[in-house]
Formats: C-alpha cells, structure tokens, sequence
C-alpha cells in the first residue's frame, strides 16, 4: 500500500479485502520485527528463502459469482515505506475442473507484501487457487528521498516459493448474500447503522453552495444533490430567524423592508449539511462566527464565534493498512489561506498557506482538488489538500495515520500540496475553467479578434488525471458573452447561452463538437436566463420570463414550459422572473421567483415552485422570495430542504414533520349491545407548530402559510386520514374504519362491539406527503347485558259489566228465595 492518504479506488470499494488485508499486515510486521537480521549484520547478496500465502472467498460459491483472491508474501520488501521501496511480483496459477489452467498477473504488491484480485468461475466443480513468487533480487527501486542509508538487503536474491493449492467448490445454485436493508418508509435520524449500506442512494451531503464544487464566476448552474429524496409538499418543519426581516413599518413608509442580501451577501451561507447538520455563517458581521443546527429539528447544536466563516465542508474517506473510513472538516478560505476546523465540534484544527487558486473540486475520496491553469508559461497544476497535511512519518506505519490532530494550531506550507505540473498545452491567455465532467476539465478564453463583430471563444480541454490537453476549439458567432452564464455538464453536454438570439448552444465535454442549438426563446424577457441544470437526460433554463424552460439533452429538442404565472400591475415582466441557482434532487427542480436586485416594496406573488423534472407538472409552491445568492438557493440532502425567505429573512426547512396520534373511547366500559364513541387528534410534532393539527396534503401550503407567514388562516381545510382497528376478546383483529380528522385535527366514529369482553382499539396515521406516520392505542370493556327480570303476578281484573249482570241475577235469586219462604210460612 502507499503512503498517499488516498489509497486506490479498487481496494476502497471493497471493505473486506482491505480488512483481510489489513489483518495480514499485523503478522507480516510483526515477522519483520523478529525475523529479519539487524541492517548492515550481512554483506550481500545473500539468498533468503520465502514463503508464499494465498486465500479465497467466498467458498463455496455459484457459478457465476466472483470470489476475492488474497495473496502474499511472508514479509513486506524491505525497502518499502508508503509510495516509496521496491514491491514483490507475485502471481496466481488456477486449475478449472477440466484440468485446464490459467495464469492470473504478474501482480505487484502493495508495501506490506500482498495484494489481491477478483476471479468469476464459470463451470460447476473444483478450482485450485496456488499463488506463486518467482524470485526476486532487491533492486532499491523508487527509494525514499528521506533515507540516506539503504536497506542491507539490496542486491539479496529472495528465492521463490508457491503457496498451497486452496480449492475451490462451485456449485450451479448462486450462494445467497445477506439481504439487503429496504429503504425506510418511516421517519429516520443520522446516524444510519453501518449495517444500512443501500440507505446511501437517499443520504448524499451537501458539502457547498454548488453542491460538490465551489462556484466560477458568471455561473448560473442548477445544483444537483443525485442521493436524496426531497419534499412532495410545502410542510414547513422549522424556521429560524437570521437577521431583521420583513417591513420595517411606520415612518418608513408603506412595504419598506429591511436589507435581504440576495446577490452578493447572501444570508444563508454557504450552506453546508453533513451528517444531518446544517451549518451556515451569522448573516452579518460582528455576529461573526458559525452555527451547527440539526436538520430535523432546528436545534441548535453549537455556535463557534470565530473570527472566520464558513467555505465549504469536507468528507475525506481516507483509506490505510491502518485506517479505513470517512472524516468530516469545515474549512474557511481567507485569500491563499486555508483554515481547518473539526465538523463535530467546530473547533479549530490547523491552516494551511499559499494554497492556490483555481478551479475547485472534491476528488473521488473528498481530497481538496485545486486546477491551476497558467497561460503564460503554458502549465497546468493539480493540488491535493491531503499531499499538504502530511502523514505521522514518512515510511512503516507512521506513513499510513492520518493525524492533523498532531499539527493542531499551526500553518502547514501549502506548496507540498503540488500533486503534479503538466507544460505544453495551447490554452490562450484569459483562459479559466469553466465546466468539469468525468475527468475533464474545459477552459475558456473570450478573445477579441480585429473585424469581427462578436469575440472568439477559445474553448480547451483537459485530463484532470494526467493534465494532458484533450482538445480545442474555437467558437465564433456567440454573442458580446458579458454575461455568459456556465452551467454544470452533468450529461457530458456544456452550454452557453446567446442572448442577442436568445438560444442555448452545446457541445460534447468529451469532443467539443457542437451538439444542438435550441428554438429562440418566444418572449423577450428571455434575453435573461439566469438559471441552467443538467439532469436527468435534460436540459432546464429560466430566467426573467417566468418560465422554465426543459430540453432534451441529446438533441435539444424542446420538451416542455412551466410557467410562473400572470403577475399583473406586481412586476414590470408580466411574470414573476426565475433567479437564483435552482436545486436539482430527486426528481425534481427547485426554483425561487427573484431577480438581481429588487427595490422596495418588494413584489408580492413570489413563490418557490417545485416541478416535476420529467412532466413539467407543478409538484407544490408556497409564498416567498427565496434565494441564497446567485450561486445558491439553498441546498437539500437526507430529504429535507432549507432555503431563506428575504420576506422576513428567516431560515425556512421543508419536509415531513414527525406527529402524534391520541385516542379514547367512552364509555370505558359498557354494556353488551350499546355503542362506544372513539374519538382522538392525529397533530404536527414539528419544532415550528408543535401540536397543530395535521392536514392534508393539498391543503399544505394554505396552512403553512397561515402558521408561519400571517396569511388568513384557511376555512376549508381537511384533515387527515385515520385507520381504527380493534383486537376483540377472542384475539381476532378486524377493522372498524377510516375517517378523517377535520380542521382542528380531531377525529370521531361510534362503534359497536360485537361481544363482551375487553377490546384493544388502534388508532393509526399511515403517514403523508406531508407527515411521519404515528399510532396510539386505548381500551374499552364490554359486559354481558344483565337477565331479564320476569314481571310480578297480579289477580286478573274483572269486567265490571258482567260484575254487575252476576250481583244483579243474585239479587233476583235472593229475592225468589225470601219469596219461596215467605209463601211457607203461610198457615
């Protein structure tokens, strides 16, 4: 391995061989130690005997599937140190099953005396793996400037030696991996577990105001974050104030607002988000200094009241013998100066002096990439921030720590930084970088030639590898290009727009022929776009005609227009004009109504607008007037986006908000055959409306802009939907319904249960565009219904008319009685 910081794209993308190799270091130094003589205790050459190793995995393995091959040697070459000493030449013989072989290298190893390779079996059986070291006299190649005394094993011969034959099965049925970890669907916080590697594709960083590189001059370019989500609607999660903001009133006059920065001194800057942390500058001196501010929630974690301000932040993935992984830094850059400080913490690290200037990037592992083009000595120059922080020491293991921690307080000389200087090529002078793609670098000079109307674009192009000038090209008929407006090639196409003609024109990064030239612009408000992107397979503009404008990136066909809409007596343009560097992410194009400069009142009717990036389709806006300069509007990463509003110049973050579900039931308890009334609140957990009813999704922007900048607050709003569910006495689960809140977040529905016993109720919010999901749960019993009481027995009343027929016939037979009697007693 070298002693760069930066370690070979191979073994960084491949975790387990740099820990297998990693493992087999510690053997090979400690063998060193007790097993080499002490220096100068021979006189050469001697013949040493050697010992060769070699491992595969995965095994067994499927047809197919490719295996890792590790081999090496039984101690490191002893010259090597880091980049510098000579390396062993080792290869590997494999026997298929047929009984075929082949030959795989020559390899030469790393410093510790091993390396690997990758092999795909394609038949079914038994392959044979024998790593083997053909001898090798010591010939102190490359040696390290910093040792005066060679090794006393140059001119040694080490004699060679096999390893043993390692088999390996390979079966048709494919060996299955792990399973990968789903993408979440729930709310999530930084840090992501080790374990969710597929959870990258929606985590990417925000590391400047230009995404990955820093801004050249006249740039317009969309800034595309390609590893996020992004929000679907307006919910607003927090705000936070970050100067004076809005009208100043009274004396002032009507609408006379404070200062909102906007083109040259923006409020929010740079910004940066790393990890889940917002990081920007105080908007205006002496609150100098810089914040961290969780993502989620607008908490503030720290506040460094320095005297510097914040350039961009930094992820180096730096990758050893000794130490694989990825750091964060936040830099400042004062003229030639650059300033170190830890991410975590914000605390000062160490400068870094006479770093040049030039176009800025970061490299494939984070290095801090400076291209420096001189068109009067014909040069070009690559530094490397990682080549001007050196490493413990220059050879064994110190040579593979990355410490600035051991430098903390000082400036390091920023000319070790010089990776490499490549002369020759034919730049012109005034020529500067202007547009970066996969590797290339594309200058370009404006160069005024006698007779000619407009100037001549000279356009160059580089190898940001090797410095090796590519190709050139001239340009003629392009415009007085005052303003040129460059933009990022992210589909390998750069473009410049003519404004006289109103008309995009492209090339390939990669030849520098012409490619396409879009239709003129209709409106003539659009002589001035100010706002261009790269993105999926299109090309996106907008400027001062309140349209954004999509093309084919292939061929520049028009595809479709979004229009900002009829802004009336608000605006000299019809519309509201496109300003400020849209964000690309996720399928989406970010873009703020803006312009240059504007003078108060400010207009009403701005509004960033979201747009679906294939259709066209407006995907959600809300009221404002955002912008972060002309470099910026903002940035998005881990599916949150924050950008400021100069209408009242706070801080605004978009995104789903965390809620809260309630829910009861009454009576508690009741009887079998009577019905109970559920009833709950589903409400916004959000820092900046912390228990306000959660709404739906296309009544969001209404509601945000009622809670959070003093609209009148919306009549017709709707709620959201609830799902109740019940596990009944007998453990059946079943559903109760759906039903949707209403305005204040509550939600109701009377219910039966079907038989006694104790019910659990769940309530449960699936989630939204708008919200994370949230459940809650409640209890309710149900007793039997007491037996029915039988009714008293009560003496059968008696008809009165037939009361009086009976005392009436007895009356008449006592009568006939006394009658019978009385005629007896006659003598």
């Amino acid at each position: 391995m070298s002693n760069k910081p930066i370690v070979n794209s191979k073994i960084r993308g491949n975790k387990t061989v740099a820990t297998v190799i990693a493992l087999f270091l510690v053997l090979t130094i400690a063998v060193t130690l007790v097993a080499l003589p002490t220096a100068n205790a021979h006189t050469p050459p001697w013949t040493i005997p050697t010992y060769t190793f070699c491992a595969v995995a995965q095994n067994p393995v499927g047809v197919g599937q490719q295996v890792t091959v590790v081999f090496w040697r039984d101690r490191p070459p002893p010259t090597a140190g880091g980049a510098y000493g000579d390396r062993w030449t080792l290869i590997v013989n494999v026997t298929k099953p047929d009984g075929t072989t082949q030959m795989l290298g020559p390899f030469t190893s790393d410093d510790t005396g091993g390396t690997y390779t990758q092999y795909t079996p394609d038949h079914v059986g038994t392959y044979y793996f024998e790593a083997a070291f053909p001898g090798q006299t010591l010939a102190n190649n490359n040696p390290d400037p910093s040792v005066t005394v060679p090794s006393a094993y140059v001119g040694d011969y080490f004699e060679p030696s096999k390893s043993r034959k390692v088999a390996l099965t390979v079966q048709q049925e494919p060996i299955s991996a792990m399973p990968e970890v789903p993408l979440p669907t729930d709310y999530w916080m930084r840090p992501i577990s080790a374990e969710n590697r597929e959870w990258s594709k929606i985590s990417g960083n925000w590391l400047m105001a230009k995404y990955d590189k820093d801004a050249v001059a006249y740039e317009y370019s969309g800034n595309w974050n390609p590893y996020t989500t992004a929000p679907n609607t307006a919910h607003i999660v927090w705000t936070e104030e970050l100067t004076f903001g809005g009208i100043v009133g009274g004396e002032y006059g009507v609408g006379m607002g404070y200062y909102m920065g906007l083109q040259y001194e923006p409020k929010l800057n740079p910004p940066i988000i790393m990890n889940g942390i917002l990081y920007y500058d105080k908007a205006e001196p002496p609150s100098y200094g810089f914040k961290a501010v969780d993502l989620r929630t607008g908490e503030t974690l720290w506040y460094q009241n320095s005297t510097y301000q914040l350039s961009f932040g930094q992820i180096l993935d730096y990758e050893s013998p000794n130490q694989h992984g990825c750091i964060p830094y936040l830099w400042s850059r004062v003229g030639s100066t650059l300033h170190m400080f830890d991410a975590f913490t914000g605390n000062y690290i160490l400068s870094i002096n006479n770093v040049p200037s030039g176009y800025m990037k970061m490299g494939p592992s984070g290095e801090i990439l400076i291209y420096t083009l001189n068109t009067a000595g014909h040069w070009l120059t690559m530094w490397n921030s990682t080549k001007a922080i050196p490493p413990l020491g220059p050879t064994g293991t110190d040579a593979w720590q990355w410490r600035p921690d051991r430098f903390r307080g000082q400036t390091l000389n920023g000319t070790e930084g010089l990776q490499w200087n490549v002369t020759g090529n034919t730049a012109p002078a005034g020529s500067s970088f202007q547009w970066y793609w996969n590797d290339i670098l594309i200058s370009q000079a404006v160069v005024t030639v006698p007779n000619q109307v407009f100037p001549t674009l000279v356009h160059v192009a580089f190898d940001t590898k090797t410095g090796e000038q590519l190709w050139s090209q001239n340009r003629t008929d392009m415009g007085t290009m005052n303003f040129p407006g460059y933009i990022t090639p992210n589909e390998g196409v750069y473009a410049l727009f003519v404004r006289e003609r109103k008309q995009w024109v492209a090339w390939s990064v990669k030849t520098g022929d012409q490619l396409w030239v879009t239709d003129s612009i209709e409106s003539d408000w659009g002589f001035y776009q100010y706002v261009g992107g790269f993105a999926y397979g299109k090309f996106y503009s907008g400027g001062y005609d309140g349209t954004l404008h999509a093309y084919n990136a292939t061929t520049g066909k028009h595809l479709w227009d979004y229009y900002c809409g009829d802004a009336g007596f608000d605006t000299p343009y019809g519309s509201w004009p496109i300003f400020g560097a849209m964000i690309i992410a996720d399928g989406k194009i970010i873009v703020g109504n803006n312009e240059h400069s504007p003078s108060m009142p400010l207009w009403r009717g701005e509004k960033l607008h979201v747009i679906d990036a294939e259709t066209g389709r407006g995907v959600w806006n809300i009221s404002g007037m955002y912008a972060s300069g002309r470099n910026g509007l903002g940035a998005v990463a881990d599916g949150y986006l924050v950008t400021a509003n100069g209408y009242d110049n706070r801080i605004y973050c978009f995104g789903k908000g965390q809620t809260a579900t309630t829910v009861s039931a009454s009576p508690e308890v009741s009887v079998h055959g009577s019905s109970v009334l559920i009833k709950g609140t589903v409400t916004d957990q959000s820092k900046g409306a912390k228990d306000t009813p959660a709404i739906a999704d296309e009544d969001m922007t209404a509601w945000m802009e009622y809670l959070y900048m003093q609209k009148p607050m919306p009549t017709d709003v709707k709620g959201v939907e609830v799902k109740l569910e019940t596990l009944d006495p007998n453990g059946n689960f079943y559903d109760i319904g759906t039903v949707t809140s209403d305005s204040s977040g509550m939600f109701k529905k009377m219910w039966t249960p079907e038989v006694p016993g104790e019910y659990t109720i769940i309530a449960t919010f699936a989630g939204s565009e708008s919200y994370w999901s949230s459940y809650a749960e409640t209890a309710v019993g149900v007793s039997e219904a007491p037996p029915a009481t039988p009714a008293p027995e009560y003496p059968q009343p008696i008809d009165p008319t037939w009361t009086i027929v009976a005392i009436g016939i007895a009356m008449i037979i006592a009568v006939a009685i006394v009658g019978l009697l009385m005629l007896r007693k006659r003598p």
